[in-house]
């Protein structure tokens, strides 16, 4: 299968079932497309008006329920996130199922042009020349932004080896509350 589209900003995300999932951003048109590849087929899953932005680079991230989210980075620094159409075929019957949804905007570093998403940590990674690498959460209701590495010559390709030479951070847990009944009789 082909999909005929020039594309200069994509990422990709493996499923469980070891299917791939692709967002493309069509350089000529300016959509969005959602591809889904098994085997050697390829199906465009989705396909929607990209942002009203330029945009540097885009990251995809699977969180711990395995929604599948975009990071789109503006050249001016202010992007956004979105929650992306389910992937399985069950949900992708419904209409809501099959467009994206904006969940919040974010300040970036304007003119980023690199970023990863480690799903493992919840975190997104965005590489601003002259300053270093910023680590930001991916959970869009809480805002987490911090600089991990002060570098000014960073760029993507140093993005990925800092990022191939750092272990895995365990993602935070979120605190829990447990009931506890009462055991003894009141008299």
């Amino acid at each position: 299968d082909r999909i005929a589209l020039r594309s200069k900003r994509w990422d990709q995300r493996t499923l469980d079932d070891g299917s791939q999932l692709a967002l493309l951003h069509d350089a000529d048109r300016g959509d969005l497309v959602l591809v889904h590849s098994r085997g050697a087929r390829l199906q465009t899953l989705a396909r929607w008006a990209g942002p009203a932005f330029n945009l540097e680079a885009l990251c995809l991230h699977r969180d711990g329920q395995q929604l599948v989210h975009a990071f789109l980075l503006a050249d001016d620094g202010v992007s956004t996130q979105w929650l992306l159409p389910a992937t399985d075929s069950t949900a992708a019957r419904s209409t809501a199922a099959t467009q994206p949804q904006p969940l919040r905007s974010l300040a970036t570093p304007p003119g980023a042009k690199s970023c990863r998403v480690r799903d493992a940590e919840g975190l997104l990674y965005v590489a601003e020349p002259g300053v270093g690498i910023w680590a930001y959460g991916t959970d869009p209701e809480r805002s987490q932004r911090t600089l991990v590495l002060p570098e000014p010559r960073v760029d993507g390709a140093r993005l990925d080896a800092w990022l191939a030479q750092r272990p895995l951070q365990a993602r935070a847990a979120l605190p829990t509350v447990r009931a506890r009944a009462q055991t003894d009789t009141v008299k």
